[in-house]
């Protein structure tokens, strides 16, 4: 599920009330003179200048690029009004925003400054970075002004590439532009805004949801060292499971895919998506690249520079460790972030698709059967001893009404509440900077069912940015101590002042945190023994020599959890890799030979073969097995077309004079498992009086891997090539080049299928037989294998800008290292394989059922 803020419901009723006392102010800069508004607020002066351009407008050759500094303006520039907002499906906001266009051209900031405007003021700063899963929102949403008079601040809400835009990395495309564009205007805001009053040295930078996790990456990156010296992370740290997109390469392969921009050559590609209209690429923000409740399609990236590593990792780093541990930080959670779950239930179809009535309760079953499945694949690698714990620790309530909101607890406890409690844990100790942990209570005014008490995801930002909204006086009184705690925290790095509650520093040995709520109180080690559960529990299990670990907690037959959930698992296996899985079944399949074997020779043009022929059935069987038809593809020949294998000197099998029809076995397995032997095709071969020849392919990621130089489908050309030896040769062996059938089933229904659709395979054979598998399937091919083999090549050490290289470093990698890598999890997909057939511009130029028709 994508993170997203979902505000359209709540910014209905958050329309602010603007006073009509506007009057117009013109300031000098040495950037150049801006024309603005001075507005009344709480009797107070503010003065608003917006839309101020800190980056060249990132389009054509600029789309997918490092921001360019804006630079110098000659004229006054109007600065009374918002800007668009960054492109992106704005349905249902048009009556909020003051401003309805979207644009490329949206790198603009907003600058708030309280009472008056004097360069003299050395007034401390707040950068505020708006959430939205990434992927929507826009500054003018947020009235700033209200903290910048409550604090005396100067507050700049700041607007960066969202989605598509902001975080497409493949190609030449390394991503994290989003990321990039908000380093940008920090830095402008340093260079600058001395000449707004603001204080360079005092630069705090604040967001809510994917602005909190943004905050907490620009926080773990030591390059950013002195452009801000405080941070408060809203709902979101660097180290959630959702900072980051762990699909978005595969994802925008996919869209480069689907606007006709794939090419093998990754400096074409991003060259081609620089100049694809902005409508094209935006309607493929409405598609889904993953079945995933938590995964983000297109957010920030590890890209070796920005993030050289996991966050969490950067954190262990000293670098990186001290820069993170310099800042003073605030870093809390509302206590209902599950919300986003319920948003989903609720709004988007969530409980119509999984068949209950969310406001009544959720199913234990949702929680074992469909999030814990989703957790287990995307963060513990299917670990089914992690699953079942999960399912035991938040499916042991008595009541539903306690169940659903612990469902819900499992999902925010380990995307928001358990990341808060470990990222304060890694800042504190060795440095220089204060900690505070809160966690925000009240209600919120959306309508949800009735068991839901939390304060729901973004129930604070009404209290920060819209306290002229608020139900009641003290959630207004609430409002101003939030304000003056977040102002206090921005000018000193300590949270505390007059007239507010004692909001103890937190320390890993009394884990001090506030509750905000209408009565604010304090207290310790927030829910502790949940936290204990993910921090310690868990990683017992995940390493099971430990001495200390934890037996796993088995679900009870009674209830019947553990069946269902292992059930559940399995189906999803099976349904992710399609492998046959015959291991069990061939135990009971293997057929008993005859002891009356003879060796038989023949010649043939190639060269003389040596069989057997053996009783079956009282009829006799000539046996010619382990022909080679193409030469061994390693070292140089791996990731080729295969090459013809030609003659043999020394005598290798067998021979038989009559002419009969042929049929060509393709084994099934999922194109990742599977070998001729499993299959004794003599039954055929007697009961039809045909030949039968089965023939073996490259599999997995020997097979179709594809990136850099390697254009992929190495698995069909082997079959192909095999075919094409048995046109060339069968007749040597008594059967009839021109009655060939090919047959296979499940993957290798899927191959014949797509061999049947190729027509230069025509004269090939003649015939063919699909069992469990056609071309026109939607997992004949393999939506994600550019992204898995680019990967792959990434975690061996081959990740090279040059295709070449990349290519060569691969083909001389250890093979079993490949096959490791290779059985990783690339895609929480239920039905997607990573490594299979693909569009490749030649054996298939299109789709095939573009190609049937």
């Amino acid at each position: 599920m994508m993170i997203s803020v979902k505000l359209t419901v709540l910014l209905c009723v958050l329309l602010p009330v603007f006073s009509q006392d506007l009057q117009e102010v013109t300031i000098s800069t040495p950037l150049g003179g801006l024309l603005g508004l001075r507005r009344k607020l709480s009797s107070e002066d503010v003065y608003e200048f917006k839309n101020i351009p800190f980056a060249k407008a990132p389009v054509d050759n600029l789309r997918f690029e490092k921001p360019q500094p804006y630079g110098s303006w000659d004229k006054t520039l109007d600065a009374r009004h918002f800007g668009p907002s960054c492109y992106q499906d704005l349905t249902g906001m048009e009556s909020i925003l003051q401003n309805t266009n979207i644009s490329e051209d949206c790198l603009f900031l907003n600058i708030y400054i309280p009472h008056h405007v004097s360069t003299e003021s050395n007034k401390s700063v707040m950068v505020w970075i708006h959430g939205g899963g990434y992927y929507s929102g826009q500054a003018q949403l947020y009235d700033a002004a209200y903290l910048a008079v409550a604090g005396d601040v100067i507050v700049v809400t700041i607007q960066y590439r969202l989605h598509i835009f902001g975080f497409f990395a493949t190609g030449n495309s390394k991503g994290n532009y989003g990321l990039w564009d908000q380093i940008l205007a920090i830095q402008w805001v340093k260079d600058n805004i001395a000449s707004y009053g603001g204080n360079s040295q005092s630069i705090t930078i604040f967001g809510e949801s994917a602005g909190a996790f943004s905050v907490g990456l620009l926080s773990v990156m030591p390059q950013n060292q002195g452009l801000f010296q405080r941070a408060i992370m809203q709902s979101g740290t660097a180290i959630s499971e959702v900072s980051l997109g762990s699909i978005t390469r595969y994802a925008s392969s996919q869209v480069a895919n689907n606007v006709n921009c794939s090419k093998s050559d990754p400096e074409e590609l991003t060259q081609c998506m620089k100049y694809v209209n902005a409508n094209v690429i935006l309607a493929q923000q409405g598609k889904r690249f993953s079945s995933s409740l938590i995964l983000s399609q297109f957010a920030p990236i590890i890209d070796g520079e920005l993030l050289p590593i996991q966050p969490k990792q950067l954190l262990l780093n000293s670098s990186a460790s001290t820069f993170f541990k310099s800042l003073d930080v605030i870093i809390g959670t509302n206590s209902g972030e599950g919300s986003l779950l319920l948003d989903f239930f609720l709004y988007q179809g969530g409980q119509y698709l999984f068949q209950f009535n969310v406001s009544d309760h959720i199913p234990k079953r949702i929680l074992c059967e469909v999030l814990v499945p989703d957790i287990a694949n995307a963060v513990y690698n299917n670990n089914t001893n992690i699953a079942i714990s999960i399912c035991d620790k938040y499916g042991a309530a008595l009541t539903r009404d306690d169940l659903s909101r612990d469902i819900l607890n499992a999902y925010s406890d380990l995307l928001f509440m358990v990341p808060t409690v470990e990222s304060l844990r890694l800042h504190t100790g060795n440095g220089n900077g204060k900690q505070f942990q809160y966690i925000f209570l009240p209600l919120s005014t959306i309508p949800y069912p009735e068991w839901f008490d939390g304060s729901a995801h973004a129930t604070d930002l009404y209290y920060f940015f819209f306290p002229g909204t608020l139900p009641t006086d003290q959630d207004g009184e609430l409002s101003m101590k939030l304000l003056k705690y977040w102002t206090n925290f921005a000018k000193t790095g300590d949270v505390n002042g007059v007239n507010l509650p004692k909001w103890e520093q937190y320390d890993t040995t009394t884990e001090h945190y506030i509750n905000l709520d209408i009565n604010i109180t304090t207290d310790q080690h927030i829910f502790k023994d949940r936290v204990d559960f993910w921090l310690n529990d868990i990683p017992r299990i995940l390493n099971p020599s430990s001495s200390t670990r934890r037996p796993i907690v088995q679900t009870s037959p009674t209830n019947g959890s553990d069946k269902v959930y292992r059930h559940k698992l399995l189906i999803k296996e099976d349904a992710m890799t399609i492998s046959v899985k015959l291991t069990v079944l061939l135990y009971v399949l293997l057929p008993v030979f005859s002891q009356d074997l003879q060796e038989v020779t023949i010649s043939t043009p190639l060269g003389g073969l040596l069989g057997l022929r053996r009783r079956l059935s009282g009829e006799d069987v000539y046996e010619f097995k382990n022909i080679p038809f193409a030469k061994a593809p390693v070292d140089n020949l791996r990731f080729e077309k295969p090459q013809p294998y030609g003659s043999w000197d020394n005598t290798l099998d067998a021979r038989h004079f009559v002419v009969k029809a042929v049929m060509v076995w393709i084994h099934g397995g999922g194109y990742s498992v599977g070998q001729t032997e499993f299959y004794d095709a003599a039954y055929l071969a007697v009961a039809g009086d045909v030949i039968v020849v089965t023939i073996q392919y490259r599999l997995n990621i020997f097979g179709f891997f594809a990136t850099g130089n390697s254009k992929g489908n190495q698995g069909l050309w082997d079959q192909i090539l095999a075919l094409q030896w048995v046109k060339d040769n069968i007749n040597s062996y008594g059967g009839n080049s021109q009655s060939v059938t090919i047959f296979g089933e499940s993957a290798g229904a899927f191959s014949v299928g797509l061999l049947s659709v190729m027509p230069q395979n025509q004269g090939l054979f003649q015939r063919a037989i699909m069992q469990s598998g056609t071309a026109l399937s939607e997992i004949s091919m393999g939506l994600i294998t550019r992204y898995a083999s680019s990967q792959v090549a990434n975690n061996v050490n081959c990740s090279q800008s040059d295709p070449g290289k990349l290519s060569q470093c691969m083909k001389y990698v250890d093979a079993n290292v490949l096959l490791e890598e290779a059985g990783k999890e690339f895609s929480s997909s239920f039905i997607q394989i990573p490594f299979a057939p693909i569009i490749d511009g030649e054996l298939l130029p299109v789709q095939p059922k573009q190609l049937l028709l």
